[in-house]
C-alpha cells in the first residue's frame, strides 16, 4: 500500500529531534512515532511537507492508496488557515486519513474537518465517543493509536528489570517516586500527599506551569533518563500522573520495565492499542484519600503488587506491537476503499 503522508511542522521539536527528522522524515519519539513506525513497517510512505503536498493534490489517484495527515502540519501564514488546508487534503480523490497526535484525549477537531476524512487515527482517545460533540458519523471514523518511546528504551527496560531480578539484597530503596514536571495541579496535589504520609519517597517536580509556593517546596531537578529507570526500578509504587494530557511517557515506562503503576483515574476512560485492564494491569486513585489508603496498601503488600508488575510487564511486551499496529492502521486504511 502506497500512503502520501503529509508530515507535522518539526520547527517545535527540541535539537536532536530535529536532527533525526531531517536526516530520516521520521521521528524518534514522541506523539508521533508509535504511528508513524507501525505506519512504516506496513506500508510504502512518501513524505511531504503541506507546500509540497497541495500541488499533488490533483494527481494523487494511481500514484498512491491513500493520504494521511498530521493535525500538526505545516501552516504558512498562520494557525487560523489549519483546518482549511486540512479540509482540503481531506478532499483528495483517493482515501484520507486524519492523525490527531495532540495530547489532550478530549480535542477533536470539528464536523466541518472530520467529514472531509474518511478515517481518524487519534491518540489515546474517549472509551465513551458520547463525550465528543460531534456527529456520529464522525464518532464512527475514530481509531486509537499513542505515544510512542525511543527503541534504546526497550532495550534499557530489559536491562533495569533483569538487574532487579538478579539482586542478591533488597529490590527497593523508596517506597514511592515520581519525577516530573507541573504541568498540570493535580501532580502538585498528590505529591504533597506524599510527602506528608510516613513513606519514604523519591522525585519531585520540575517548575512550569505552576510556580505557586507549593510547587516550589517539591522543586528538584529533573532526572537523566538512565537515573529516571534505575530509580524506577528501586521504587516500589511509581506514580503515573496526567500532564499536558491523560496518557504519559511515565505509563509507558512502568509497564515496559516491570515496575508498579499508581496512575490517576483518567486513564481508566482511554482506549489504548495495549490490551490494558484495571487491576491486572495498573490501579488508580479516585481522590487524595484513596490515595493514602492505596499507597499505605502497596507499600506493605509485597505479593499482590509484585503480580500486578509482572502482569503489566507481560502486556507490554506483548501490546507494544509495531508490526501489528502497523497491519491494524493498513487494514483499516483497505477497509476505507472496499
Amino acid at each position: 500500500m502506497k500512503i502520501l503522508y503529509v508530515v507535522r511542522d518539526r520547527s517545535d521539536l527540541d535539537y536532536r529531534s530535529r536532527l533525526y527528522s531531517a536526516l530520516t522524515g521520521r521521528t524518534a519519539f514522541g506523539q508521533d512515532c508509535f504511528f508513524e513506525s507501525a505506519m512504516d513497517m506496513a506500508c510504502e510512505i512518501t513524505r511531504r511537507r503541506t507546500m509540497d503536498a497541495i500541488p499533488e493534490l490533483p494527481n494523487l489517484l494511481g500514484r498512491y492508496d491513500a493520504l494521511v495527515a498530521n493535525y500538526k502540519l505545516e501552516v504558512p501564514g498562520g494557525e487560523i488557515q489549519r483546518h482549511e488546508l486540512l479540509k482540503r487534503l481531506g478532499s483528495s480523490s483517493i482515501p484520507s486519513i486524519l492523525f490527531i497526535n495532540k495530547a489532550v484525549a478530549n480535542f477533536v477537531p470539528e464536523d466541518d474537518v472530520l467529514d472531509r476524512f474518511d478515517l481518524v487515527f487519534k491518540r489515546e482517545h474517549f472509551r465513551d465517543l458520547d463525550r465528543y460533540p460531534i456527529a456520529n458519523r464522525n464518532k464512527a471514523k475514530l481509531r486509537a493509536t499513542m505515544l510512542g518511546l525511543m527503541p534504546s528504551a526497550l532495550w534499557l527496560f530489559d536491562r533495569h528489570h533483569n538487574a532487579r531480578r538478579n539482586l542478591s539484597g533488597p529490590a527497593y530503596r523508596h517506597d514511592v517516586y515520581f519525577n516530573g514536571s507541573t504541568s498540570s495541579a493535580v501532580r502538585t496535589d498528590v505529591w504533597d500527599t506524599v510527602v506528608d504520609s510516613r513513606l519514604s519517597s523519591i522525585g519531585g517536580l520540575q517548575l512550569t506551569r505552576y510556580r505557586g509556593d507549593r510547587e516550589r517546596r517539591h522543586e528538584t531537578k529533573k532526572f537523566g533518563f538512565r537515573r529516571h529507570l534505575k530509580t524506577m526500578s528501586a521504587s516500589r509504587i511509581n506514580l503515573a500522573l496526567e500532564g499536558w494530557g491523560e496518557f504519559t511517557f511515565r505509563h509507558l515506562e512502568i509497564w515496559g520495565m516491570g515496575s508498579f503503576m499508581v496512575s490517576t483515574k483518567s486513564l481508566r476512560d482511554l482506549v489504548l492499542p495495549l490490551n490494558v485492564r484495571e487491576g491486572e494491569h495498573f490501579v488508580v486513585f479516585e481522590d487524595l484519600d484513596d490515595l493514602r489508603d492505596k499507597l499505605s496498601h502497596y507499600a506493605h503488600n509485597d505479593t499482590e503488587r509484585e503480580r500486578i508488575s509482572e502482569a503489566g510487564r507481560a502486556m507490554f511486551l506483548r501490546d507494544y506491537d509495531l508490526a501489528r499496529h502497523g497491519e491494524e492502521i493498513r487494514e483499516a486504511i483497505q477497509g476505507c476503499s472496499a
